[in-house]
């Protein structure tokens, strides 16, 4: 029992479920195959609430809403218009500011380290678009 701090996301229910019932994932549904399961686990850390995080990288995008987990880091980009304009809007158009947090330090997202590491939001930018393309997000219409 008690709070764990390990990062953790939606995608981990179905892999958390699956390895406390000892159920495997299944290969094929109804005939179609199935892609791999992309989330991690949480039961190792049921014992050990101060356990090391496992589940270490998460892409994020919605509505050309963009982010990227990683390490304890968080690089977001938000496009400068709402969910509600309706106007064509590229995918990745590289105009949009990156926006980076140290979520260890600041989980409430306060203090944008943007502008003092810029390398890092170059890391996790690149980052982002590696693992959207291993989702199949990319390449997009």
């Amino acid at each position: 029992r008690g709070v764990r701090s390990q990062f953790s996301h939606s995608i981990d229910i179905v892999p958390t479920i699956l390895e406390a019932t000892g159920i495997p994932a299944p290969d094929s549904v109804n005939g179609v195959a199935q892609q791999p399961i992309d989330g991690t686990s949480l039961v190792y850390s049921f014992d050990d609430p101060k356990s090391a995080e496992r589940h270490t990288t998460q892409y994020f995008e919605m509505m050309v809403n963009r982010s990227i987990y990683h390490g304890g880091w968080m690089a977001s980009s938000t496009p400068p218009m709402g969910p509600w304009d309706r106007r064509p809007v590229a995918m990745l158009p590289s105009d949009y500011a990156w926006e980076l947090y140290d979520l260890r330090r600041d989980p409430a997202e306060q203090h944008d380290l943007a502008p003092e590491q810029p390398e890092r939001v170059e890391q996790l930018s690149r980052l982002f678009l590696q693992e959207a393309r291993r989702t199949h997000v990319l390449p997009a219409p």
